[in-house]
């Protein structure tokens, strides 16, 4: 169960990237959020790069990241502001 406020449903952001980019392509989303983009960026073989300014999202987003089996470097940078 997710606290962020705008989480997107999987198969949506699926299609999205399948339409709008190939495999081995870069992904970046400035609002990562939950990290949906970058869950569904690793399952089509395209590279994911995102960032939270929000940082009370960040120890959610970052265990989702490996519950879903990211490596380490496919981590997300958050700032408080």
């Amino acid at each position: 169960n997710l606290s962020h406020p705008t989480v997107y449903p999987l198969p949506m952001i699926l299609r999205i990237l399948k339409m709008s980019s190939n495999p081995g392509d870069t992904i970046l989303d400035p609002f990562v959020g939950s990290g949906t983009s970058l869950i569904a960026a690793k399952l089509l073989g395209r590279n994911g790069i995102g960032f939270e300014l929000d940082g009370k999202y960040e120890k959610e987003f970052q265990m989702r990241l490996e519950h879903e089996g990211l490596p380490e470097e496919e981590k997300c940078f958050t700032k408080n502001c």
